[in-house]
């Protein structure tokens, strides 16, 4: 299920305190993903989650739905049928942050 405020690029207008709230909101309903456009916002849940299994991961990978929810498997997906088709020869994906990046 795609939430409406699951790419932030679509809000008509986007204030770093309109961005905060929306952030703080998925955050309090344990979606921690968030796509910003082309950019996954990912909040660190500071506990354990259950959003690595296989089933989730296999949702990911086998689904033709081409709108799934902000996940890092749906940008690695994402990433991998673009290089395999050739639609983009060259892929780059930044991590940064504070805890668990890099």
């Amino acid at each position: 299920m795609v939430d409406k405020n699951d790419d932030l690029a679509k809000l008509s207008l986007l204030t770093e305190d309109i961005l905060l709230e929306h952030l703080k909101e998925r955050y309090e309903r344990d979606l921690i993903y968030t796509y910003l456009g082309d950019i996954l916002v990912a909040v660190n849940p500071f506990n354990e989650t259950s959003l690595y299994t296989s089933q989730i991961r296999d949702f990911y990978r086998y689904s033709t739905d081409i709108h799934k929810p902000p996940h890092v498997y749906a940008l690695v997906d994402l990433v991998y049928r673009n290089v395999c088709h050739g639609i983009y020869e060259r892929q780059c994906c930044v991590i940064s942050g504070e805890s668990g990046s890099g």
